[in-house]
């Protein structure tokens, strides 16, 4: 989640768009992204989808209860950067 958090955040500062009050709800970041005029992004295919999985999942960023995965996040997560 961190990964995704940062390349968002920096696709927006590269843009001169304020990364201000996202603090890490990346689905806020990727739809800001998102909205940049004039600019086409070529995101792999499932992108919005894990980005959704990532926001609703991702808030256990410290490790503080026990956590897996259970399918293609790792492939999921590659594509994403």
């Amino acid at each position: 989640m961190q990964a995704v958090e940062k390349y968002l955040k920096a696709i927006l500062l590269f843009h001169d768009q304020s990364t201000v009050g996202f603090l890490h709800h990346i689905k806020k970041a990727y739809n800001q992204v998102l909205a940049i005029k004039g600019n086409r992004f070529d995101f792999a295919e499932g992108l919005e989808s894990f980005i959704e999985y990532l926001d609703n999942y991702g808030n256990n960023r410290y490790w503080d209860y026990p956590s897996q995965i259970y399918g293609l996040e790792l492939r999921n997560l590659d594509l994403a950067v």
